[in-house]
């Protein structure tokens, strides 16, 4: 009965809040649109360093240490 249950559980939240397969494939996006778009967003660079961080960035991290 308990092994049933987590099974029950486990497809529910498989189903309900897991991704689609074709929602995965839905937002494709070229290389240079990509390229344009990690200009202003610095999570969508490979690396972090080859990123220079704005002032509001450095005076937060000043701020967590």
């Amino acid at each position: 009965m308990k092994v049933n249950l987590i099974l029950l559980i486990l497809l529910f939240t498989a189903s309900a809040f897991g991704q689609t397969y074709s929602s995965m494939f839905d937002q494709k996006i070229t290389l240079a649109q990509w390229n344009d778009e990690a200009k202003t967003n610095i999570r969508l660079l490979p690396k972090y360093g080859y990123a220079s961080k704005t002032e509001n960035q450095k005076k937060t991290d000043k701020e967590l240490n």
